[in-house]
């Protein structure tokens, strides 16, 4: 993350982001808008987001139009590399969302940061790489099953 718009904390964005989006079905019309322009429903999106100018940012899994999850002693500098691993999973009481962060070079943690358990949601979509207001830049990816 190199640096973050601050026009990002006014109205409609509501705070700069920067994550991954699980089981994403593209763009629905919200009010008879061209081109659509509608980010839910999704699966769910694993994100640094900074949700106000004067609060800290939080690590977050956020569902369709809720946070379903948030990390709080994740803490992200600028200008440093992060590795993120984001798990999708099916389960017999909807889905599973995990997501970890990590400082580049310091090993991958055993533990999820964030774990989410929602009952609704897709059961399919794609994954997206995400940033809102964020200037930042994405290194590979690599998408494998469980």
């Amino acid at each position: 993350i190199h640096s973050i718009d601050s026009s990002g904390f006014d109205s409609p964005s509501n705070g700069p982001a920067i994550g991954i989006v699980a089981r994403w079905q593209g763009h629905y019309d919200w009010n008879g808008s061209q081109p659509s322009y509608g980010y839910a429903p999704l699966g769910a999106i694993g994100w640094y987001r900074w949700d106000s100018i004067n609060a800290a940012p939080t690590l977050q899994i956020y569902g369709s139009w809720s946070k379903l999850g948030t990390n709080y002693d994740t803490h992200l500098r600028l200008g440093v590399t992060y590795m993120w691993k984001m798990r999708v999973e099916t389960v017999s009481s909807g889905h599973q969302y995990s997501l970890k962060v990590w400082r580049k070079g310091s090993g991958e943690p055993a533990d999820w940061s964030v774990v989410a358990i929602t009952g609704t949601g897709l059961d399919s979509g794609s994954a997206m790489l995400l940033a809102h207001h964020v200037d930042a830049t994405f290194g590979d990816v690599k998408v494998t099953p469980i």
